[in-house]
């Protein structure tokens, strides 16, 4: 298959897979989903601290847990962990994930076409 085929067709089972309600992934694609995060952290990333975070978690089989949705001041896990979000950086910290008012504004401008900046 060619290189760009190929990115399509990667790329379509990514869109499709953040399109499908965590619960609807069956075990086995999960497990997938793991590994090739994993993998790609480890080759385009960083692999230095993969192996450190390996070495000191014990929260998963794999030695990572897949970050699949956020809310207010928590992440979920793909598999369902449950963890306050203390790395999400300082817009979490004061706002949190997914904050009805900001989203409510973002969407209201992607509507309207206007830009934050003031320039259209």
């Amino acid at each position: 298959m060619a290189k760009s085929e190929q990115v399509i067709k990667d790329l379509d089972r990514v869109i499709g897979l953040i399109n499908t309600d965590m619960k609807d992934i069956p075990a086995e694609e999960k497990k997938q989903m793991v590994a090739d995060t994993i993998d790609h952290f480890d080759n385009y990333v960083s692999p230095g601290w993969l192996k450190y975070r390996k070495s000191v978690s014990s929260d998963s089989e794999q030695g990572a847990v897949l970050e699949r949705q956020d809310e207010g001041a928590y992440c979920y896990g793909l598999n369902g962990e449950k963890f306050i979000d203390c790395l999400g950086g300082f817009g979490i910290y004061t706002c949190g994930h997914r904050n009805p008012e900001i989203l409510k504004t973002v969407k209201g401008s992607l509507i309207s076409g206007t830009s934050f900046s003031g320039a259209s």
